[in-house]
């Protein structure tokens, strides 16, 4: 029985063990063969390589064409290459067929560097390789994209853990490979020159980054960070003994401490001072309820001064963002600019510009305070999120690698919501009592069932809710937990149970507009239509950047759809499909909003590219996650959604 190695790292290949090449000379039977490699060994089921090879044939002539391609292939690779499983799902014989990326995660699982580093690629997978329709393009493209970051990760990871075993040569290596693979991933470059330092060679290591900053010019437009120049700089000097050069400095374990300014007028001595001063502290009091981010006040009524480092050198020196802004006040209208700032780095991360009716002032103190702390909140973790990204990964701490977990989990991509998962779990083995992980696991676990991405959607959901309850029980009086919980109870269908847990996190935070999207959804399966849509545009209009927000779109598009709405349905559906792209659920709504509009056709091609998005997807799974209590609704909701199944 002839073995075949399958390359598929640059250009695609099929090589026999006993060194011959093999053509299969038929571009579909290479696409089948593309397809089951990229599906890790998991049966793949025919209705996907139909939809993707075959996209404008008639559904006899697909098949059969997909018959021939498999008999090409099998011709070529032997008889038992390709299994056929029960209800027609095709695999992979692994026993006959491996491929490259195969053997390079083997080897960098069982902590193989030398044979890890002798097989590093030099380029992406299937980077030179095109598809024979548009479609089957897109499809690899998105695998592509999750291969290359999971090879670039394992690398990097195996990088970090030769480089600690004083394996220099072999990090270097695969760190540069990594870079290769994915050249937006600067922390194997900078693992790349801490090595080639470490091996007595900074020129090489100064060559590698200008190098590396020509192909991410060329590429992708963009110049390396400047924490990476830094990086070359102290290791280059550290490696010709300057006695100047410091080691790196780690990143901190604390939550970041964000300091809350008075907003200052663009007209002092008009004796409207106080308004800044009110709605810095009314703010203040809303972003304190959350428990993720250490807020303090920085300045006293009177003497308040712009943000500045040396003038406020103490405070500044152990917080991370600063607060503050300017307003001007007329006889009836008030205008605000906010800024938050990256104290450190001395640059904006946000700012936003909000008009009111000078007529009420509680009014502006209230709602305009509520939206702030609404908005500042996720913007101040987004920060945090990416800045997670540029950190070596020996140098994640707690926080940091939740916040790494949160973006990772925020691509809403299979291969990053497993890493994130992997990051909270190893975090949790050294601290299971950290709430933010807790948290955060749970969703991650929610998004393998909501994805379905798992075949054991009831082990997912019952590790979800554990790690919510656990949280509950350490952090009771923290809005998140509760949320965490309601959500996790929603997703399985309990509205009785999830209701108490979203109120209490309202109640703990009323500026929570992710919660409040949550809550919309509950009301939309009680099928109080009218409440659900309020709540749900009072998430979206309060935190428009929250990237929950798409979430509360979609529901508010379902509200307006089941009201009979269509036009307003149809609006909300592509705001939510705009905001959050890769979310199948916002194509599934658009292709109701068709649906009911009469648009069949162009309804069943949204199904379709939902269908692509999430290939196990089936309408009977969606049914417990949509616990719809009034019988109509859920026939509006499901009948379409199984209509148009059946037409696939």
């Amino acid at each position: 029985m002839t073995r075949f190695l399958v390359h598929l790292f640059g250009d695609f290949a099929i090589r026999a063990e006993d060194g011959g090449d093999a053509a299969l000379k038929l571009c579909k039977g290479e696409a089948v063969l593309i397809a089951l490699c990229l599906s890790q060994g998991a049966p793949l089921g025919r209705g996907q390589l139909l939809l993707s090879l075959w996209p404008n044939a008639t559904d006899h002539h697909a098949k059969a064409s997909l018959r021939k391609a498999l008999s090409r292939v099998r011709e070529v690779l032997g008889d038992t290459a390709i299994l056929t499983l029960p209800g027609g799902r095709l695999q992979l014989n692994s026993d006959i067929v491996s491929t490259d990326i195969d053997r390079l995660l083997d080897a960098l699982k069982a902590g193989q560097w030398l044979d890890a580093a002798a097989m590093a690629p030099k380029a992406s997978v299937l980077k030179f390789w095109r598809g024979p329709t548009p479609e089957f393009e897109d499809w690899v493209s998105d695998e592509r994209r999750a291969y290359d970051a999971r090879v670039a990760a394992l690398l990097v990871e195996g990088a970090a853990t030769a480089q600690r075993e004083g394996a220099h040569a072999e990090a270097a290596r695969l760190a540069e490979a990594a870079f290769a693979v994915d050249p937006d991933n600067e922390a194997a470059l900078r693992i790349g020159i801490k090595s080639l330092c470490a091996k007595g060679e900074p020129s090489r290591a100064r060559r590698l980054f200008e190098e590396a900053g020509h192909r991410l010019r060329e590429d992708l437009g963009v110049d390396l960070s400047d924490a990476t120049r830094d990086t070359l700089e102290r290791e280059v000097a550290l490696a010709s003994g300057d006695p100047r050069a410091e080691p790196s400095q780690k990143a901190a374990d604390e939550r970041p401490m964000v300091i809350i300014s008075p907003f200052r007028p663009l007209e002092p001595g008009e004796g409207n001072e106080y308004l800044g001063i009110a709605l810095a502290e009314e703010l203040l009091s809303r972003l304190s309820r959350n428990k993720w981010l250490h807020i303090v006040a920085d300045g006293m009524p009177g003497t308040y001064k712009p943000p500045n480092i040396t003038t406020h050198a103490d405070e500044y020196a152990r917080s991370k963002y600063a607060v503050g802004g300017v307003y001007l006040a007329t006889d009836r209208a008030f205008r605000l600019t906010v800024r938050v700032t990256d104290v450190h780095q001395q640059k904006e991360v946000w700012g936003e510009r909000y008009d009111a009716d000078l007529s009420d002032l509680m009014k502006i103190q209230n709602e305009l305070s509520l939206r702030l702390a609404s908005e500042i909140e996720p913007e101040v973790m987004r920060a945090e999120q990416n800045a997670s990204m540029q950190l070596d990964e020996q140098d994640l701490k707690a926080w940091t690698q939740i916040m790494r977990a949160r973006y990772l989990f925020w691509r809403t991509q299979f291969k990053d919501n497993q890493k994130a998962i992997f990051l909270l779990q190893e975090m949790l083995k050294r601290q299971p009592d950290d709430v933010p992980a807790l948290a955060t696991l749970s969703f991650a676990m929610l998004l393998n069932v909501w994805s379905f991405w798992t075949n054991v959607p009831e082990e997912a959901l019952l590790e979800s809710e554990r790690a919510a309850r656990r949280a509950v029980r350490i952090a009771d009086q923290d809005p998140w937990t509760h949320f965490t919980l309601g959500t996790c109870l929603l997703a399985r269908g309990d509205i009785d149970g999830a209701e108490p847990s979203l109120l209490r996190a309202l109640e703990l935070n009323p500026a929570f507009a992710a919660a409040r999207g949550e809550y919309a959804r509950l009301l939309l399966f009680k099928g109080e239509l009218d409440r659900a849509y309020e709540e749900a545009t009072a998430a979206v209009s309060t935190s428009p950047s929250d990237p929950h927000a798409s979430l509360a779109m979609n529901t508010a598009g379902l509200a307006a759809l089941l009201s009979d709405r269509k036009e307003e349905a149809m609006d909300w559906a592509l705001k939510a499909a705009g905001a959050n792209a890769p979310w199948f659920h916002h194509q599934l709504l658009l292709a109701l909003c068709h649906h009911a509009l009469g648009k069949h056709d162009i309804a069943l091609e949204k199904f379709r590219i939902a269908r692509k998005m999430a290939p196990n997807m089936n309408v009977e799974g969606l049914v417990r996650s949509h616990p719809f209590q009034n019988e109509v609704h859920r026939e509006r909701y499901f009948g379409p959604l199984f209509e148009m199944e059946r037409q696939q």
